[in-house]
């Protein structure tokens, strides 16, 4: 890896892993404020490459503080797998609803246990999803009119809002002919 000096503020750093191909992502998480320059000022933006991500399983690293990374704009367009994404992430609440999720074919646990997370994901594609078992599963918040899904390819649903108690939508429209 690399470590560069981009200007008198920023830097870059650039970490080649070497997995033998064990691992599709690997995710780096800086601390932020944890660091300071010979004038005190603390490093306070952090940024993830996502442009490649495939996989959004445990690559959110929620702390349970509220004080999460900015998720907003994400590019996850490539991810196929959410499997625990958001798992026992107790405060996240952020504005997901513009993520391409076009591709994601499994939302296994995705929100599961993220009690505070109550936001329009009305418009998210997931036409290709087979698999959303426990995804809204004690995700107690949430109540956000998901009725207009085309969830035809959906085979495992099971649990899918499981203790989901503020949960009061309307699903009647919801081709579930696949389900088994």
């Amino acid at each position: 890896g690399s470590f560069t000096r981009v200007n008198e503020s920023q830097y870059t750093i650039m970490v080649t892993p070497s997995l033998g191909g064990m691992h599709a992502n690997v995710a780096i998480t800086v601390a932020a404020n944890t660091f300071t320059d010979s004038v005190g000022n603390a490093n306070t933006v952090i940024t993830k490459n996502t442009t490649k991500l495939e996989d959004l399983k445990r690559q959110v690293d929620i702390d349970g503080s509220g004080s999460d990374t900015d998720l907003t704009n994400w590019n996850v367009s490539h991810a196929s797998n959410a499997f625990d994404a958001f798992y026992k992430a107790y405060h996240f609440n952020q504005n997901i609803g513009k993520w391409d999720v076009s591709n994601m074919i499994s939302a296994r646990r995705m929100f599961k246990e993220a009690t505070a997370f109550n936001q329009d994901i009305s418009s998210w594609d997931v036409s290709k999803m087979t698999t959303a078992r426990w995804m809204f599963g004690e995700a107690t918040a949430f109540n956000q009119d998901i009725g207009n899904w085309e969830v035809s390819k959906l085979t495992t649903a099971r649990w899918m809002f499981y203790e989901a108690t503020a949960f009061n939508q309307n699903l009647g429209s919801w081709d579930i002919s696949s389900l088994t």
